[in-house]
């Protein structure tokens, strides 16, 4: 049996609490990115239908992409992405640059969510309870937080600002992750690789 470390408790909650930041913010100001980019009811649809499409259709990715890179350094580059992409709408010009900041936010997410409940219930399996319950618990804190700021945030400056400003904390997540989470060794990355391959090939045949 692993002992508890109430390290890693903390490090799911960060890294959970930024896999709904660039959603959720969203819905709030809806409207106001409508009008102010004169885009129908469908377009403005997708920037909330985007990402959840995303996590169905790229769910199958996950395997390969913990065989190739391993967890850690997966999670850490996914999160760089999540940041980035969540920041560059500080600088959205148009519809289809916000496009693709929402597809790569939900690509992200889509693979760092698996990885993270993965990582909870392979190395901390006595414990998966509790921390699933975390990363649940998390998600709905990050999930309220944005929902609550992001509409003053646009009012008081722009809409910009509030869909962008949350990026800063992904990355922020990001650095405490590369920190502080367990580094793989050599023979549990084997052997990580080794299960993804064979989730692989059962998907597969």
């Amino acid at each position: 049996m692993k002992k508890f470390n109430f390290n890693y408790v903390i490090l799911i909650f960060l890294v959970a609490f930024n896999l709904r930041l660039g959603i959720s913010s969203v819905p709030p100001i809806q409207t106001i990115i409508q009008e102010s980019l004169r885009l129908s009811n469908f377009q403005v649809s997708l920037l909330v239908g985007i990402p959840v499409v995303c996590m169905g259709i790229f769910a199958f990715l996950v395997s390969k992409v913990q065989a190739k890179f391993g967890r850690q350094k997966s999670i850490l580059w996914l999160l760089i992405l999540l940041g980035i992409s969540t920041i560059g709408r500080l600088f959205v010009t148009g519809y289809v640059f916000l496009l693709i900041t929402t597809f790569s936010i939900g690509f992200a997410i889509a693979i760092i969510g698996p990885l993270l409940s993965g990582f909870i219930k392979e190395e901390f399996s006595e414990y998966s309870s509790i921390l699933v319950g975390v990363y649940s618990f998390a998600m709905g804190v990050g999930s309220l937080i944005v929902s609550s700021f992001t509409k003053a945030i646009t009012i008081s400056v722009n809409w910009k600002l509030g869909l962008g400003i949350w990026g800063i904390l992904t990355i922020i997540a990001a650095v405490i992750w590369q920190i502080f989470s367990p580094k793989e060794s050599p023979r549990v990355q084997k052997k990580n690789i080794q299960l993804s391959k064979r989730k692989i090939r059962k998907k597969l045949f």
